[in-house]
């Protein structure tokens, strides 16, 4: 288990772009300590482990690698964002759209970038993705 918090708290420390250095400072603790907790020569205390899920807006199953469900996921994502999703097409939408991004860290990370973006640029982006898709259907 060490490797996934190990690696979870490297992938969302780089998702947020913060040096260990920064997080160490917004922990309370030492680079050092950051260092071998995505080494995995040490592991965070029960604490630290709430403090950390809760700086990145995570739970703890996520940030210590537990498996999560579907219906979780869509319950999380539906608190987190205020969402009414009682049309079952929604929910199931929302539930495609979650597995797409735990399956490709890579469209993640680059939906994250795109976030980062002025609306202008990521209004644009959308518009060539929507082409693409229309692209798509058409072939």
């Amino acid at each position: 288990m060490s490797s996934k918090i190990a690696t979870n708290i490297r992938y969302f420390r780089e998702l947020n772009d913060w040096t260990q250095l920064q997080l160490a400072k917004k922990l309370n603790v030492s680079r050092s300590n950051i260092t071998k907790w995505e080494n995995e020569s040490a592991i965070p205390d029960l604490n630290t482990l709430i403090k950390i899920s809760n700086l990145f807006s995570i739970s703890l199953d996520q940030l210590v690698g537990k498996s999560l469900s579907d219906d979780f996921l869509l319950k999380e994502f539906e608190r987190v964002y205020s969402l009414d999703t009682e049309d079952e097409r929604d929910q199931q939408e929302i539930i495609k759209a979650i597995d797409l991004l735990k399956k490709n860290k890579t469209l993640l990370h680059d939906l994250t970038k795109l976030s980062q973006l002025p609306v202008r640029k990521q209004k644009s982006v959308i518009n060539i993705l929507k082409s693409i898709i229309q692209e798509m259907n058409r072939v």
